[in-house]
């Protein structure tokens, strides 16, 4: 009976201590992750700021946008289940190579006892939270990355044959009467050029991108160049900002 006894004053013990130690935690947490991405501004910026693309199905979860700034920032707040809505930022900052520094940042100012114990017992809402929130701006990065416009080049001579479509980085099946057909590139070791202006100078940049092949010494592979176009002319209406990326596979 005395053991009985002594094992429920340590119990006891134990959960005291617990719970003093929970209640010494911050009230407030904040976790904070960025990615860069290859992605124009305004695009990150549509697709982000598009609720059918962060849907809830199961409807445990709700969204509100509180505040935004046009391409740069939008602050939102959410609501998960029965727990006490978080503060949500996204900040879009470009850099001078063009590439966009997207930062997601989720913050709690008074977190209940009950979510303070729990992030105690999973090592802090950082690890908790943190690695979800990261492969989320990957996802991110991914679809934007697919919904890029690519142009490969089949032959260049007199008559110019090309494939337009779109990248995605899974090889998929699809039906044999279906309209759409598929093409595969490996990783591959390639020059390349980046034009920044109107296509009316793609011919004189597939040119540059040639002779400096040959002066370095490369020699074009069995696989096709082919072309992306990094920016959506319907944000970029300016031929100036147009981004066309040029691709010559060279033999390892």
């Amino acid at each position: 009976m005395k053991v009985v006894k002594y094992l429920i004053l340590l119990l006891l013990t134990l959960v005291i201590g617990f719970s003093i130690h929970v209640e010494a935690q911050p009230n407030s947490f904040e976790v904070t992750h960025t990615k860069t991405m290859n992605t124009p501004q305004a695009v990150i910026y549509s697709d982000i700021i598009d609720f059918k693309n962060w849907e809830d199905k199961d409807g445990i979860s709700t969204m509100k946008i509180i505040a935004t700034t046009h391409n740069s920032s939008i602050t939102e707040k959410l609501q998960f289940a029965h727990f006490p809505q978080n503060d949500i930022t996204w900040c879009l900052k470009s850099n001078e190579d063009r590439s966009i520094d997207v930062t997601y940042t989720i913050s709690d100012k008074d977190s209940p006892f009950g979510l303070k114990a729990f992030a105690t017992i999973m090592g802090g809402m950082e690890s908790e939270i943190g690695p979800p929130y990261e492969r989320g701006l990957v996802m991110l990065d991914s679809v934007l990355q697919e919904s890029i416009p690519l142009t490969v080049y089949n032959e260049m001579a007199e008559t110019v044959i090309m494939s337009n479509g779109i990248p995605i980085n899974e090889r998929v099946e699809l039906p044999s009467e279906s309209d759409i057909s598929l093409g595969f590139m490996p990783n591959m070791k390639v020059l390349k050029t980046t034009l920044t202006g109107n296509y009316t100078n793609l011919p004189k940049a597939r040119e540059a991108t040639i002779k400096h092949l040959t002066k370095q010494g490369f020699e074009q592979s069995e696989y096709k160049p082919y072309e992306i176009h990094a920016t959506d002319l319907g944000f970029y209406p300016n031929p100036s900002d147009w981004i066309t990326e040029i691709y010559v596979p060279i033999k390892e």
